[in-house]
């Protein structure tokens, strides 16, 4: 089981493929192209920025494809599937412009192997990624501040 949270709804995924959406009960499977459910690894739904009070897209990474899928809210329709090298662990969605005047985010993966995935996002479509390995243990992914910047704090 995995959640995430914004400021305004709670998303749970529970053991299997399903998404629900805390305060008005909407549910969404995930299947793979033959119908099979594609068991949930990890979900992220923090905004963009942390000036945001919202997030526009769910994050969620699988089990059995290495998959990461991006999802608009509340609908849950599909928006960018990006395959993984290894299974991700920790998803965050992020822009580095405070105040948004751009549609452009990064993508951080953070995968089980020690790596981090960095793909650029435009709302849209996600651009080709890049990798950095911080070791062998799985990457944990938070925003933090530092200095009045927002940063981003992967560990393994």
């Amino acid at each position: 089981m995995g959640a995430s949270t914004s400021r305004s709804k709670p998303y749970i995924s529970l053991l299997g493929p399903d998404v629900i959406l805390i305060p008005s009960i909407s549910e969404k499977s995930f299947t793979d192209e033959v119908g099979d459910p594609k068991e949930i690894s990890s979900i992220n739904i923090t905004p963009r920025s942390e000036n945001s009070k919202f997030s526009r897209e769910l994050v969620l990474g699988f089990w059995s494809t290495n998959d990461v899928a991006i999802v608009s809210l509340p609908d849950f329709k599909d928006i960018a599937l990006v395959a993984m090298p290894a299974l991700p662990r920790s998803l965050l969605l992020h822009c580095f412009d405070a105040r948004e005047t751009t549609n452009a985010a990064f993508l951080f993966v953070g995968l089980s192997n020690g790596s981090v995935m960095m793909h650029p996002f435009t709302g849209k479509s996600i651009g080709g990624g890049k990798i950095v390995s911080l070791g062998e243990a799985p990457i944990t992914l938070r925003r933090c501040r530092l200095d009045r910047r927002i940063s981003i704090f992967a560990a393994g």
